[in-house]
């Protein structure tokens, strides 16, 4: 098969996401333009994000008992899954949803921190080891929140603070 054939092949795919990541990613659409903000209604309507917000309840939050991280299902999953397939962006029904992120991710305990002499040390503690004058945190957490939240534009005051907090735990050598 050769690069035409592949690309049509996903251009007559069912699912308007792949379709989607096809003519932004691969063909370089203007991703404002009305045929992509078209093809985005159609994302928003289809089976697969009808699959990823079956689990929000009538308060618009990734309902219990599904944890935040549960794979797949939980709102640290949802709605980077959103931004990449093509969800429209600013759809204030997934504030709900961006909010029930920022209580979690940068809640007291990613400001607390603690020094830790070694890695069982750092699994004992609350809040953010610090070894060896880094951090450490594993922030794609907080990155992946931020970047959904930029993707979807439902950006608030809070957005600001996972930059901050990213920033503040960011090695001298960038890692």
């Amino acid at each position: 098969m050769n690069f035409d054939t592949i690309t049509n092949e996903l251009l007559d795919s069912s699912m308007p996401a792949i379709r989607y990541k096809v003519r932004v990613h691969v063909l370089g659409e203007d991703p404002a333009s009305q045929a992509i903000s078209k093809l985005q209604a159609e994302v928003k309507q289809s089976p697969l994000v009808g699959a990823l917000l079956q689990g929000v309840d009538a308060t618009g939050r990734i309902a219990q008992p599904k944890s935040l991280y549960a794979k797949w299902q939980g709102a640290h999953w949802v709605l980077p899954i959103l931004a990449d397939i093509g969800y429209p962006p600013g759809d204030a029904s997934l504030a709900t949803i961006r909010d029930q992120l920022q209580e979690n991710w940068l809640a007291e305990n990613f400001y607390s921190e603690f020094e830790a002499a070694s890695k069982a040390a750092a699994y004992r503690g609350r809040g953010v080891p610090v070894m060896e004058g880094r951090h450490r945190r594993c922030a794609s957490q907080q990155s992946n929140t931020l970047w959904s939240i930029l993707r979807l534009q439902l950006t608030n005051k809070q957005t600001h603070d996972f930059v901050e907090r990213l920033l503040h735990w960011q090695w001298p050598d960038g890692g």
